[in-house]
């Protein structure tokens, strides 16, 4: 009877022992599948921070040429460059050019334009 008390005092020990290690060995992977996540969510975050640091160079840059526009319009001469390249106005008695694309050009740069979805649909409609 003794024997037997002591032997399952044995296996409650081991079966302790195993359910431990088993709790242990689901924190841990719980824990590396929590972290993995955290890092992906960090990465993200980076990314939307460096776009947001872009934007704001980007509105910052643009902010600074606007107020040199203001500064300068009262120049003669950015006057006449905003009438001629904004607005496509001539002095009097002077002759313009304008330089026209051939067609070919023009089809080619709107094929190079469709995306790999479009350019399926034209092989299945036969549009090519």
């Amino acid at each position: 009877m003794l024997a037997n008390f002591r032997k399952k005092r044995k296996i409650s020990h081991q079966f302790l022992f195993k359910l431990g290690a088993i709790l242990v060995l689901l924190a841990c992977v719980f824990l590396i599948f929590t972290n993995i996540k955290i890092y992906q969510k960090r990465k993200q975050l980076n990314r939307q921070i460096e776009e947001l640091e872009n934007k704001i160079k980007a509105t910052e840059q643009k902010n600074k040429d606007l107020e040199e526009g203001i500064v300068a319009s009262d120049n003669d001469t950015y006057i006449e460059k905003v009438a001629r390249e904004e607005l496509d106005l001539q002095k009097p008695g002077e002759k313009v050019f304008s330089f026209v694309r051939a067609e070919n050009q023009q089809g080619t740069e709107s094929q190079e334009k469709k995306n790999m979805f479009q350019e399926w649909i034209d092989f299945f409609l036969g549009r090519e």
